[in-house]
């Protein structure tokens, strides 16, 4: 039964361009690209200068409520990017289709293809494009692209429950909240309560079509300052 489950998980893991813990094996994931964002898997020697410049702005500190980071130098920001692209993690850039800029990074977790239930976290974006269409893009797409191509039945969303922005995205982008896991880590020696939250594939097209309205509607500025 394990080998049957890791030979599912793999078959899914090549599916979005990664076999093994290897290189994308594709360019680009089978992923549309929404109006202004695209996403594609990270590309650790590529993306690790501009990622770096984007997730470590001066005085500004992306780090505090995840599990990893702030890093000291490329070196081992490169270390973080490389880890992203292992059998049950699969980092993707997120580019700004206009300009180019590589702006931040949404990752799938957790993926368990055998329950057909995938998390995608690990979402950070510099401070120029937040409260823009950036992260609705991005989220958007990884979701999409979890129920309409990989064919799974639930998507997961969690976070410290401290971090009010991140369980104020879920519930913008449709997801239902159900509980805290108290006590459930301990994050850079402190305790971290988990906020769960989950879209099913019955919820998608009502929350697909409300997502889509706010997309091309033309609702966030280009970019922020905030």
């Amino acid at each position: 039964m394990a080998e049957q489950q890791k030979q599912e998980q793999a078959k899914v893991v090549e599916e979005v361009g990664l076999t093994g813990g290897a290189a994308p094996q594709r360019e680009h994931l089978t992923l549309d690209s929404a109006r202004r964002v695209m996403l594609r898997p990270v590309r650790p020697d590529e993306d690790v200068d501009e990622l770096f410049a984007a997730g470590h702005p001066p005085g500004v500190n992306l780090w505090e409520l995840t599990p990893r980071g702030p890093f000291k130098d490329t070196t081992e920001f490169r270390e973080y990017l490389t880890s992203l692209m292992g059998e049950e993690t699969v980092g993707l850039t997120i580019i700004n289709k206009a300009t180019g800029e590589k702006v931040g990074i949404i990752t799938y977790l957790s993926i368990a293809p055998a329950h057909r239930r995938i998390e995608i976290g690990g979402l950070w974006c510099t401070p120029k494009y937040q409260r823009t269409y950036v992260n609705t893009e991005a989220c958007y797409l990884a979701i999409k692209h979890a129920f309409e191509h990989l064919g799974y039945r639930r998507v997961e969303w969690k976070c410290d429950t401290k971090n009010d922005k991140s369980k104020a995205a879920a519930a913008r982008l449709g997801f239902t909240f159900e509980g805290v896991f108290r006590k459930h880590m301990i994050n850079k020696g402190i305790n971290r309560d988990t906020a769960y939250f989950s879209i099913t594939d019955d919820e998608w097209p009502a929350i697909k079509a409300k997502l889509e309205t706010r997309i091309f509607s033309d609702v966030y500025p280009s970019s922020s300052s905030a």
